[in-house]
């Protein structure tokens, strides 16, 4: 996926389910978060890609912010701001919230094939 910045704000192109933490090093905040964003990025791998813009080194991605940090997640249908606890907890039922069911494929004697 690509985000990147237009005259109307952020544009985002590509697959899958996006959730960025917009941060600024002077922050504290944002340092505080720093484990809790590193453990949901596991816990999410191969569901949800989890990502983090520095803001003091990308202002153009970060032009209307106005506080930090500022989690946004980015799906096929828009995008949305998280505003809730920053726990693992929360933010995974937030996320998880968005990510459409899997399909589930029921097995039965009959259709399964030996080898």
């Amino acid at each position: 996926a690509v985000v990147s910045t237009q005259s109307t704000g952020v544009e985002r192109r590509g697959e899958g389910i996006w959730f960025i933490n917009y941060y600024s090093p002077r922050c504290s905040h944002c340092h505080e978060l720093v484990p809790v964003w590193r453990q949901l990025a596991k816990e999410l791998e191969g569901v949800v890609r989890v990502g983090a813009v520095n803001c003091a080194d990308s202002r153009d991605l970060c032009f209307n912010l106005r506080g930090y940090p500022t989690l946004t997640l980015y799906t096929s249908t828009g995008q949305s701001k998280y505003e809730g606890h920053r726990d693992l907890d929360s933010l995974l039922r937030f996320v998880m919230s968005t990510v459409p069911p899997a399909p589930v494929i029921v097995l039965t004697d009959g259709s399964l094939k030996k080898a």
